[in-house]
């Protein structure tokens, strides 16, 4: 949780993107998950939060999501992970 502070303090910007799926996966009993989404619900409220959300019906029969994910931190530092491994780029180019 000492991590999750950088959502309160400073003046960050967070995008967040999430498929529609992952909100009705359960990875826990139904209590754990009930505050999980409480969670994101209060984080949500915030100014330096924005949450997307891709529709269920935007999956195609059949194709598979990317696996991997990607964090922009600001102009010169990006963070790339990827199945074997974390890749932190910090050339402009």
């Amino acid at each position: 949780m000492r991590r999750a502070r950088v959502i309160y303090e400073g003046d960050h910007r967070f995008a967040t993107l999430i498929e529609e799926n992952v909100l009705n996966h359960r990875v826990d009993d139904e209590d754990m998950m009930a505050g999980r989404l409480g969670n994101l619900l209060a984080v949500m409220t915030l100014p330096s939060m924005s949450l997307g959300i891709i529709p269920a019906a935007a999956a195609r029969e059949g194709t598979m999501w990317p696996l991997e994910q990607f964090t922009v931190f600001d102009d010169s530092r990006i963070h790339v992970e990827l199945l074997a491994a974390k890749v932190t780029v910090t050339a402009p180019g």
